[in-house]
């Protein structure tokens, strides 16, 4: 038996912080959460995100800190996939699709 483990966030919460380090991915189960750079008056929103949508993956892929930040815009409830879960599904898959995710990862990042 799997376990999810859901998490909740009212509105306006703080997910995650850019530079962050990254403990698990998200996936939106209900309501909506904005990404951005930055904070404060200079915040760069990259997207605003719904249901089903899955974020705080790339960290996870790629080892490195939290390339944006995510906030609850509505009251927000998230699946968290772990650290360790999401590698082991990693891990699983064709070497090919490692390698081009961790090759788009770093592209995105720039």
């Amino acid at each position: 038996m799997q376990v999810v483990n859901r998490k909740f966030y009212p509105a306006g919460s703080v997910i995650f912080k850019e530079g962050d380090d990254a403990h698990n991915a998200y996936m939106i189960q209900s309501g909506e959460v904005q990404l951005s750079k930055g904070s404060g008056p200079t915040a760069i929103n990259i997207a605003r995100i719904g249901p089903q949508a899955l974020f705080g993956e790339m960290a996870l892929i790629d080892g490195k800190p939290r390339s944006a930040g995510a906030t609850a815009v509505t009251d927000t409830t998230v699946i968290t996939i772990s650290k360790g879960r999401f590698e082991t599904v990693l891990e699983a898959a064709d070497p090919f699709l490692r390698a081009l995710l961790k090759v788009l990862v770093s592209r995105l990042r720039g």
